[in-house]
This record gives C-alpha cells, sequence and structure tokens, in this order.
C-alpha cells in the first residue's frame, strides 16, 4: 500500500476579519521521484518503484513512441504541466482495481494542471483503472483547442482515439473529457466523473454513442454529456442519461435511437431537425419517459423538434416535450411556424408517431402539421401550449430545396 505524503499547509489568522490571510501552499517536495520532462521520441515504459510518488511531470512533454504505464504507478504534476501524445505516439495505462495509475496535482484542486491530450489514431491508446484529478488549469494548445479538460481527444493529422475503462476522472477544471466529432472513442465503461466544474463530457454527436448507461455522475456542473459540434452522420444508440444541446442546433442525417431515460436540455433558441435521411426513435415507458425540454423550465425556451424525414421509424412514444416554440421551425419555409413538434414537407413528406406523450409549454403550437404531411398520434396530453394543440396547414405547401 502507497503511503500518501502529506501536504503541510501553514495559515496566519489575524485578530479581525480584515487583518486575516492566507499564504498559497508550497508543494511538498517529492524525494525520490522521477522527472518527466521535454519530448520523448523512444519508447518508455514507467515502472511502481516506490511506495508513494513515482514520477513528476515538469512541463509540457510530449509522447512520440509508445508510453507504456504499469499498475501502481502514481505521477504528479507541477503547476501548469500536460501530457500530448502526438500523431507517431500511444499511451497504455492499463492498471488494476487494487493498483490504479494516478495522475494528480502536486497540490489538490480543480485546474492545478493542463491535463492529457490525445492526437493519435494508434488502438493501443488505453486507460484502464486510472485515477486523473486537479487537471484543467488552461487548454493543452490554445492553437487547436480552447477547451479545458482533464482528457482531451482531438484530431489534427489523423482522429485521436483513446479506450476508457473502469475509470475516475475528478476534481477537474472545465470538462472531464472533451472528445471531438473527428475522433472516436474505441471503447468505454464503468467510468466515474465527479467534482467537474463544468460538463463532465463534451463530445461531437458522433461520440455519444459510446457512452453508456453504467456511466456515473457526481456533483458536476452538468452531470450528463454536453454535445457542442451536433451534426449526426452515424447510426446511434443514446443511453438513458442527461444531455446538454449547447449548439444552436442538433441535426440528424442519420437514425437516432434514444433510450428511456434519457434527458435531452437544449440551449436557448436550439432545435432538432430531422432531415430527410435521418430518424428519430425515442420510446420511453411509463415509468421512465424520455424528456426534450429547454434551459429554461418557460414557454419558448428552445425552437423544438422539426421534422423532415418521411421514415415510419419516427416515433416519439412515452415522452415529455415542453417548452419550445421559440423560433421559427424553418426560417425561410415556415417562417411563422413555431411548436414543439413541426412537420415540415420534403421533396416527398414527413411523418410521425407521437403516442402517450406530454407536450406542454410551446411558444407557439403543441404540434404543426404541414400540408401533405403525415401524423399519427393517440393518448396525448396538451397543456399550457399558447396557440393550437395539434394544427393541420391544408393551405401551405413547404418544399425544401
Amino acid at each position: 500500500m502507497k503511503r500518501t505524503r502529506n501536504l503541510i499547509l501553514f495559515f496566519f489568522a489575524g485578530i479581525t476579519l480584515f487583518s486575516a490571510c492566507t499564504p498559497e501552499p508550497t508543494p511538498t517536495p517529492q524525494s525520490g521521484s522521477e522527472i518527466l520532462k521535454g519530448v520523448y521520441s523512444e519508447d518508455l515504459i514507467l515502472e511502481d518503484i516506490s511506495e508513494g510518488v513515482d514520477y513528476t511531470l515538469d512541463g509540457n512533454v510530449e509522447i512520440k513512441a509508445l508510453l507504456t504505464i504499469k499498475p501502481g504507478v502514481t505521477i504528479t504534476c507541477k503547476n501548469g504541466a500536460s501530457l500530448l501524445v502526438k500523431k507517431d505516439g500511444a499511451i497504455s495505462a492499463i492498471g488494476t482495481s487494487l493498483k490504479p495509475i494516478v495522475f494528480k496535482g502536486e497540490l489538490p484542486g480543480n485546474g492545478f494542471w493542463k491535463g492529457i491530450a490525445i492526437t493519435s489514431s494508434d488502438e493501443r491508446n488505453e486507460f484502464n483503472h486510472l485515477v486523473l484529478s486537479d487537471a484543467g488549469s488552461a487548454p493543452i494548445d490554445s492553437d487547436w483547442n480552447l477547451g479545458k479538460a482533464g482528457i482531451t481527444v482531438l484530431k489534427l493529422s489523423e482522429k485521436g482515439k483513446l479506450s476508457i475503462k473502469n475509470s475516475d476522472i475528478k476534481n477537474c477544471n472545465g470538462y472531464g473529457l472533451i472528445v471531438d466529432n473527428d475522433s472516436e472513442i474505441t471503447n468505454f465503461a464503468n467510468n466515474t466523473f465527479k467534482n467537474i466544474i463544468s460538463s463532465a463530457m463534451c463530445l461531437g454527436a458522433n461520440q455519444v454513442k459510446n457512452i453508456g448507461g453504467e456511466t456515473t455522475f457526481i456533483n458536476n456542473g452538468f452531470d450528463g454529456v454536453e454535445i457542442r459540434y451536433s451534426e449526426l452522420n452515424e447510426a446511434s444508440v443514446w443511453a438513458g442519461i442527461d444531455y446538454f444541446i449547447k449548439g444552436d442546433k442538433l441535426i440528424l442525417k442519420e437514425i437516432l435511437n434514444i433510450e428511456a431515460g434519457a434527458k435531452l436540455v437544449f440551449n436557448e433558441n436550439s432545435k432538432l431537425e430531422v432531415l430527410d435521411n435521418g430518424v428519430l426513435t425515442a420510446i420511453g415507458t411509463p415509468s421512465n419517459q424520455i424528456t426534450f425540454t429547454g434551459l429554461s423550465n418557460s414557454n419558448s425556451s428552445w425552437a423544438g423538434i422539426i421534422v423532415y424525414s418521411a421514415s415510419d421509424l419516427n416515433k416519439l412514444h412515452y415522452c415529455n416535450i415542453s417548452f419550445g416554440g421559440s423560433d421559427a421551425a424553418s426560417p425561410i419555409w415556415a417562417s411563422d411556424v413555431k411548436a414543439n413538434i413541426a412537420l415540415l414537407k420534403t421533396q416527398t413528406t414527413s411523418s410521425m408517431s407521437v403516442e402517450n406523450c406530454q407536450i406542454t409549454g410551446s411558444g407557439g403550437y403543441g404540434i404543426f402539421v404541414g400540408k401533405n404531411c403525415d401524423l399519427t398520434e393517440s393518448n396525448n396530453t396538451f397543456d399550457n401550449n399558447e396557440l393550437y394543440d395539434i394544427y393541420y396547414d391544408e393551405y401551405k405547401g413547404f418544399v425544401i430545396k
């Protein structure tokens, strides 16, 4: 069992509130630990070499070969330090439940060091039984990414790849994990995000399918997945967890199947668009509904669900759709239509099955059905919609060129 070295803090207490002060704590020197610094262009193996801290990360360290970290290794990171795995590099950090691999700041606290970034597509990139804390002080390289995070996976010259399992990401400034839409999470299971200042994760829409429902969220700024780049062009199943759509729209160009219990929160005036080749299948249960709502619990918080797809797989069953209708369903072809759900004509038609749903708080219609569009609905509850609950437009044909 490793010994945890105590950080000794000195405090000076004044007699009055105005005279009290607290000096900045000074990191305890890690005697015996080896320094990791600079660029590594040859394979490197980090062994568990001591009972305490094994290595100290100093400055911006670049990996251009295979870095293998053995079970039980503890690495402390100096203020502002970072680890960047570049195109020709790879990182294999595979611990065990009894001997996890630890990355932490020399001092505890959100944002003491920068974190780890991976821009390599090597299949060996893997974290298993990793404990990472205190990261997110600044972007690792502000020229190509402005996000602060414990772990960042990005495409530069090639897409980044990473497998993360059985790992704890905690006490980070910014996000716990950032993955852009062109990179890839190859495996993701049994991970915990705790005390992250912003959202636990920030992912591109194509990467959300890799996040399972067994993920644990504890006391984060947002206990779920923030979706920033919001174009889905890969068939996906999204687990029954919470999502925040930060961009101005989530665009479906492929099938999206949302599992029971999921909650999708949309930013102000954001919308969900199901395009010609897209499909939205959201089937909850009576006791575990799926929620689509806005960031604020008031009418006209977000723009709603806009459907251009004719697929018979478009289904909203046992869903709660609320507070949409903030903006036009289509600024060109339906500029006067605001609704929680809008079906608009494409080159052919659009269709949606809506059953056993609660449709409330729209700034316009509950459901708008454009000319020649097909709505199948039953057993739905409507409340507090500013215009009609369901409106069938028999006079306008919206044609998206």
